[in-house]
């Protein structure tokens, strides 16, 4: 299993950042779960979140189990997601998807929101056909590359406009140095999909959508996030102390200052602060709903 976002520093950055996952994503496995597991009483008995970072999905399961377990490689995310934590039935652990610290049949859910394209999905798949209880069900969610405008535009600025700037974040965004697993993100966790073998199963990309008002400098903090990103810019500062034996000119090799100059040129406000400029940011979600795997 690949190990990202483990540094203190990354995961203040990411807890920051990242949108939060919206509560209709849990609704819609809770849907999608009872058609082949009734409610235990008034909530199902327990589920994992795996990859849960700092937990900014798991809150959102606790209305629906007696008890969440959210679990993840990192010390630190896990750490900080128990500082935040203010759910009694919701606990915290150091673990991987590879191998799931649960009894066989133990599970009702395994959720799992931009982490699974990490892991070894044979592994993976593996280890919910044993935890998982007969009905039991899988979640695979995430959510895609923001859509970003500028607010109090008129319909024909946006339409001028528009291209422009997802050309820029394109190109931005193609310039930052992904793991290929990333793809998988991409592409809306399509390839994953067609690898699941299950009988029940199903797709949705944009059914639900995440929105936000940012100012440019919130979404400059969210790029920053990336893991793409910060593999980027660690190293163009190793490539600057090979050539100068400083790092003076990493600002002007930046490239998320070129995507943030481009954007207020593009929108004429390149005299404005990053905090005074509005945006109206959506994010696909995408998700998988499934049954047991399939050996």
């Amino acid at each position: 299993m690949i190990k990202l976002f483990e540094s203190v520093k990354h995961t203040s950055k990411y807890a920051e950042a990242r949108p939060t996952t919206p509560g209709s994503v849990a609704e819609r496995i809770i849907s999608f779960m009872s058609k082949s597991k009734a409610l235990e009483g008034s909530r199902y008995a327990k589920m994992v979140d795996v990859g849960c970072g700092n937990g900014q999905s798991t809150s959102i399961f606790a209305p629906y189990f007696k008890s969440v377990v959210g679990m993840d490689t990192s010390e630190n995310q896990i750490a900080f997601a128990k500082k935040m934590n203010n759910i009694d039935h919701i606990e915290y652990l150091v673990g991987n998807g590879e191998s799931l610290p649960f009894k066989d049949a133990e599970l009702d859910l395994v959720a799992s929101g931009l982490a699974v394209h990490w892991m070894d999905l044979d592994k993976f798949f593996g280890e919910c056909r044993r935890v998982l209880k007969p009905g039991g069900c899988i979640l695979l969610h995430g959510y895609k590359d923001p859509e970003v405008q500028m607010v109090g535009m008129e319909e024909d600025e946006v339409k001028r406009t528009e291209e422009e700037v997802e050309r820029l974040q394109r190109k931005m965004h193609d310039q930052c140095t992904f793991n290929p697993k990333v793809k998988h993100v991409n592409e809306g966790y399509l390839e994953i999909f067609d690898i699941l073998k299950s009988d029940d199963k199903v797709r949705e990309d944009g059914k639900i959508i995440i929105e936000r008002y940012w100012t440019l400098e919130e979404l400059e903090a969210y790029f920053h996030s990336m893991s793409g990103y910060q593999t980027y810019i660690e190293d163009k500062k190793k490539e600057l102390m090979e050539k100068y034996r400083n790092i003076d000119a990493l600002e002007e090799h930046d490239i998320m200052k070129w995507y943030i100059d481009g954007v207020k040129k593009v929108w004429n406000v390149e005299n404005k602060k990053n905090s005074e400029i509005q945006l109206h940011v959506t994010f696909d979600v995408f998700m998988i709903l499934s049954g047991i795997p399939k050996n």
